[in-house]
């Protein structure tokens, strides 16, 4: 579309129909996901992970298209159904995919900091988070099994984590958030830093190019999906009233 005046754009992008919207995102998906795994090779890891995002955010995509044309019971291929559970748990997933990456990708300018350096420090709290979790992940096996000679791994988890907790603390940014905000990226590896501080999904929707209102609303239904609760049982409950009385196709 380059080069299109801006009236002409809008009028071809008015013309697509519904229908064709998945399967041109799809497309559009795979020319850049086929991009990426070409110099994936010669990526730092930094620029690996961001990249690994984008995959994923395109193979769900993919399979949010697939289980929205009906799923095919394992044992009898004649029973099909719509798993919208599974479709919305994997939207949400896709919502957040797609916070992350413009989270880690765009500078907001706040600070007395140039980009370059607003974006590593992001990077380092998005790593130090993985690292965290990791640990955690390493300590809540051991309870399960006897991991004794594995102890020397797990204090290479720890020295890693400080190192990096330390580059973390020197950044001028991190002396610039409140106290709450900097415990909760050393003790919670917290990852998701604003303006004001630590972060939520919603309110880093408020930060993004999504329509804020539509934004959160939508991150909120998609919740109510993905948990076991009452409200999710109901709307999927409505969801298939609606199919059986032909209000949805």
């Amino acid at each position: 579309m380059r080069g299109l005046p801006q009236g002409v754009y809008e009028k071809l992008v008015s013309e697509i129909q519904n229908a064709e919207v998945p399967g041109l995102l799809m497309s559009a998906l795979l020319k850049q996901d086929v991009f990426v795994r070409d110099i994936a090779n010669t990526l730092d890891e930094k620029a690996k992970s961001k990249a690994i995002l984008f995959t994923l955010f395109a193979q769900q995509f993919n399979t949010i298209i697939s289980l929205s044309q009906k799923t095919s019971c394992v044992v009898d291929e004649n029973i099909s159904f719509l798993d919208i559970t599974s479709i919305f748990t994997l939207v949400r997933s896709c919502h957040e995919r797609y916070l992350s990456f413009w989270h880690l990708n765009t500078a907001l300018c706040v600070w007395d900091v140039t980009p370059e350096q607003e974006l590593n420090f992001r990077w380092l709290c998005f790593k130090h988070g993985g690292l965290v979790d990791e640990q955690r992940s390493f300590e809540m096996t051991a309870r399960l099994r006897d991991l004794t000679n594995m102890s020397k791994t797990l204090e290479s988890f720890k020295a890693e984590r400080r190192k990096l907790f330390d580059d973390i603390r020197a950044h001028s940014i991190f002396a610039a958030l409140d106290q709450r905000s900097r415990e909760d990226i050393e003790r919670y590896g917290n990852w998701r830093i604003g303006p004001r501080g630590s972060m939520s999904w919603r309110e880093l929707v408020q930060l993004s190019p999504l329509y804020n209102r539509l934004g959160q609303y939508e991150y909120f239904q998609l919740n109510q999906h993905a948990h076991t609760c009452y409200r999710g049982l109901s709307l999927v409950n409505k969801f298939h009233d609606d199919i059986n009385n032909g209000l949805v196709d």
